[in-house]
């Protein structure tokens, strides 16, 4: 009986050896792989996916997001600028999906002198890039050393924002800027290039030029944000407290407007006088207008943010306004970003 029993469970473990399992390691897609892996970074990472698998299908998320078959698919390196978790899957057909890898990517830009870092993200229905926007509206001096003649109408209000400068005049402004600092402007004339010395004889004083304007924000150079960039960071970017003007529900406590100054001033006002936003930026809302690169119909471009001569109403983060390429008044001013 003995016998009988240990060749039964001899026959058995014989039968069992010889049979391949359904799921071993060779049925399952190989687990992606991120390159570079995650961790915190100074500059922006081109990451590469890939899988030991064959044919095996890429698909992934950066919004935290579980991916799946309908998420986005794999097929070029994943520019990551801004702080988000990277996660992917692999499938092929016949074969088990491949667990999910998941990675997160932090960065810590080094923003240059007077500009503070803006990560990007989505908040609020918006979403950007990482880029770096200035604290301050450009004021009178620095504009005066690059162009060569100070247009403003409030001159002797110290460390008061430039203003009287249309958008055509800041796009030059911008560019000329760039290449005196050895940087790669954003801004290029039609066919005519970058300088500005070499694009048509009084081109700024017709609107309907704004259209010759291309931008190519990946450049290191001065550019003017687009609606997008300025609305996030007026906001706060990541840091936003949802607030009604930039940095505080009170305008009185960070913003020059019509009731708190214009009435019995009639000018402008130094910069950086009252308290900054969440991101350390300041005059956001009031003082003056700033353009942004945005069209909004016809030969006119977007400016934001209120000023020293408008009500409170104007100085919302909310309120959107307009004028010619070519319009130039003592309300409107500039201010800079750069990309990352």
């Amino acid at each position: 009986m003995i016998r009988k029993l240990f060749s039964f469970a001899l026959l058995l473990l014989l039968f069992l050896s010889g049979c391949k399992s359904t799921t071993g390691p060779d049925d399952r897609v190989q687990k992606p792989d991120f390159s570079p892996g995650e961790g915190t970074f100074t500059t922006p990472q081109s990451v590469i996916i890939t899988t030991a698998t064959p044919g095996a299908t890429i698909y992934y998320t950066t919004d935290g997001s579980t991916p799946n078959s309908d998420s986005m698919e794999y097929s070029n390196p994943i520019l990551i600028n801004c702080d988000l978790t990277l996660k992917a899957i692999c499938m092929k057909e016949g074969m088990a999906d491949s667990p999910i890898r998941s990675g997160t990517y932090r960065f810590h830009f080094q923003a240059p002198e007077g500009f503070v870092t803006v990560m990007g993200g989505y908040v609020s229905g918006i979403s950007v890039n990482s880029f770096y926007m200035a604290k301050y509206e450009v004021t009178q001096t620095p504009y005066t050393e690059v162009m060569g003649k100070n247009p403003s109408y409030f001159q002797s209000v110290e460390n008061a924002p430039v203003e009287r400068v249309s958008w055509l005049k800041a796009i030059e402004y911008c560019n000329r800027r760039s290449i005196l600092e050895g940087l790669n402007p954003c801004y290029t004339y039609g066919s005519m290039g970058s300088n500005p010395d070499d694009w048509p004889e009084k081109w700024f004083l017709y609107a309907a030029n704004h259209t010759n304007i291309h931008c190519s924000s990946q450049n290191t150079g001065y550019r003017l944000p687009t609606e997008a960039e300025w609305v996030y960071a007026a906001r706060g970017g990541l840091l936003t407290n949802g607030y009604v003007f930039s940095g505080g529900n009170n305008l009185n406590e960070l913003g020059w407007y019509w009731d708190n100054w214009g009435q019995e001033h009639l000018s402008t006002h130094s910069v950086g006088a009252l308290i900054p936003n969440e991101l350390g930026i300041f005059d956001m809302s009031g003082n003056v207008w700033e353009w942004c690169w945005d069209i909004h119909s016809g030969t006119n471009r977007v400016h934001l943010g209120g000023s020293w001569v408008h009500s409170d109403s104007t100085c919302a983060i909310s309120f959107r306004c307009f004028n010619a390429a070519n319009y130039a008044s003592h309300y409107i001013g500039i201010r800079l970003v750069r990309s990352v």
